[in-house]
């Protein structure tokens, strides 16, 4: 994940106890990413647009992911949402259904190749960076990854609990951040952890959705729309 947070408040005072249910966007909370898309490359251009980022009225956020045909191979709109503040040590939960066909979310969602679905903190070119990410092709599994530089990193793709389709349905995806230990959870399930390459500067708490051309990550997008939608987020410190 390479997104570069600019112009971004680096404020580290965070709550004591801080939860989001996206009744609305707060954007005294929360940045709207408009940059050009990292994952570009010569079959896909693009960029973060602002647009593709709203609530639905029945408390979720929705981002969007929208792909066209265009002179040049595929143009896509990705979606992406930062914290202005940074947060530390503690447990990060965030309930939210993997990138589908639909954004109506009583409506059960079908999963397409071709993008990623995070949920991260992050901070300077990965000086912090922790990962939940889902792939597109693959949407019974999780990518777990802690980050301390551009080159240091480790990293596991895990399935999830009963092998699970979390395009399909909402799953509360937590880590627990230590100063040692980064641990995982799938609906209160551990599912991996980590001692080595633990970030130790706040990171900004970020969610996105973006495309792929890779059939072994996240797998070759199609022109349409994907939605992935998020209920709630969390932070408690430790």
């Amino acid at each position: 994940m390479l997104t570069l947070v600019t112009g971004a408040q680096t404020q580290s005072n965070a709550p004591t106890r801080w939860t989001e249910n996206f009744d609305r966007l707060d954007t005294s909370t929360w940045g709207v990413s408009t940059w050009n898309g990292f994952w570009q490359n010569d079959q896909v251009k693009g960029a973060f647009q602002k647009q593709n980022v709203y609530t639905d009225g029945r408390g979720h956020l929705v981002l969007m992911l929208d792909v066209k045909a265009c002179p040049q191979g595929l143009c896509a709109q990705a979606a992406e949402v930062q914290t202005h503040r940074r947060f530390g040590f503690g447990r990060y939960s965030v309930r939210m259904r993997a990138a589908s066909h639909t954004p109506e979310a009583r409506t059960p969602g079908r999963a397409r190749p071709g993008n990623i679905s995070g949920a991260f903190s992050f901070f300077n070119n990965s000086a912090t960076e922790i990962d939940v990410e889902i792939e597109g092709h693959r949407t019974s599994f999780m990518n777990a990854a802690a980050w301390t530089s551009l080159k240091t990193k480790t990293a596991a793709l895990v399935p999830s609990p009963q092998r699970t389709d979390l395009a399909r349905d909402f799953h509360t995806y937590t880590w627990d951040w230590q100063p040692h230990r980064l641990a995982f959870s799938i609906d209160g399930v551990k599912v991996w952890e980590t001692r080595q390459h633990v970030p130790q500067q706040p990171g900004h708490l970020m969610l996105n959705v973006w495309p792929t051309m890779d059939p072994n990550w996240g797998g070759q997008v199609k022109p349409g729309r994907v939605y992935m939608l998020v209920d709630s987020v969390s932070f408690q410190p430790l």
